[in-house]
């Protein structure tokens, strides 16, 4: 796959890091991204599908870094930061959420009537109105990539000290922790879909720092993850078909509740390594691994 499709390549911050330098990592970001939409108009809609999901990844990434910094950047700033990177990502969600519910429905091991299953397909079309002309949405993006940038410009980085992130990397695992906490209780689909976000954050959030620097609980954080997005994933799609309800098959439905009850036991077993140490503690101790090793790499 041409490097302009497959992941950006974050740019790691560095341990004496200041405003300016996560303005270079950000700006070394956006531009990868929009070489990447750029391409993507001279793409077959398979390509610029993958174009789709690495943008929106990007934006994540982005607003995951948004979190970090939070703690030292004007909130008037780091609101319109957060803001411009939904617009991006947004204008990209049709296309993306429809491809996500149509992998999400083939990826269930059914055999499906064919009347029926075209019938799912086309009240998915309906339910995430996916552009017909895949140029329009990219175009879009593009667009708001500029406003984003200039957003980015704007801002008073030099405010940013070190001392900062340290604080935006509590401020996020104690969020998901306690998400967490109370998602597993409720087991709800609003409780859930909050806590992936958090930890989908956290993760990314490493990888701004070092993603080498605690690979052991990092391998721990990524299936958490990964479940939390399907059962994510599996909830949409049932409520995307719920004006079918009568006609989607028992063992449709059967396939998505087995699958996601195995997934929250995985998730409970997951969460249990990922918090056996207090979200607090763990941030310190990434970050204090982060500066020793960012500073062995500088000297």
């Amino acid at each position: 796959m041409p490097a302009t499709l497959g992941k950006s390549s974050q740019r790691p911050l560095q341990a004496d890091t200041t405003g300016d330098e996560v303005q270079r990592s950000v700006m070394d970001l956006l531009s990868q991204t929009r070489q990447r939409i750029e391409h993507g108009f001279q793409l077959g809609s398979a390509e610029q599908d993958e174009v789709v999901h690495q943008t929106r990844v990007d934006m994540k990434r982005l607003r995951a870094l948004w979190y970090l910094v939070r703690p030292g950047l004007n909130k008037a700033s780091v609101k319109k930061l957060h803001s411009s990177a939904r617009d991006v990502a947004g204008a990209l969600s049709g296309q993306r959420d429809h491809a996500v519910m149509l992998e999400t429905l083939d990826s269930l091991d059914i055999e499906l009537p064919e009347a029926g299953y075209r019938d799912m397909v086309a009240m998915l079309g309906e339910q995430f109105q996916p552009s017909d002309n895949r140029a329009v949405p990219l175009d879009e993006a593009l667009a708001l990539l500029d406003q984003l940038q200039t957003e980015v410009e704007s801002v008073d980085w030099p405010l940013l000290k070190r001392d900062h992130l340290l604080q935006g990397l509590i401020r996020t695992g104690v969020k998901g922790e306690d998400l967490g906490r109370l998602a597993l209780q409720q087991s709800d689909v609003e409780a859930l879909h909050r806590w992936r976000k958090w930890v989908k954050a956290w993760m990314y959030q490493l990888n701004w720092l070092q993603p080498e620097v605690d690979k052991r609980w990092m391998l721990r954080l990524k299936p958490l993850g990964s479940a939390l997005g399907r059962i994510h994933d599996l909830d949409v799609l049932v409520d995307a078909l719920r004006p079918l309800e009568a006609q989607v098959p028992q063992a449709l439905s059967r396939a998505i509740i087995e699958e996601r009850e195995a997934l929250l036991e995985q998730v409970s077993a997951d969460a249990q390594q990922v918090y056996a140490k207090r979200a607090r503690r763990r941030a310190h101790k990434v970050f204090r691994r982060w500066h020793k090793a960012s500073s062995n790499i500088s000297q």
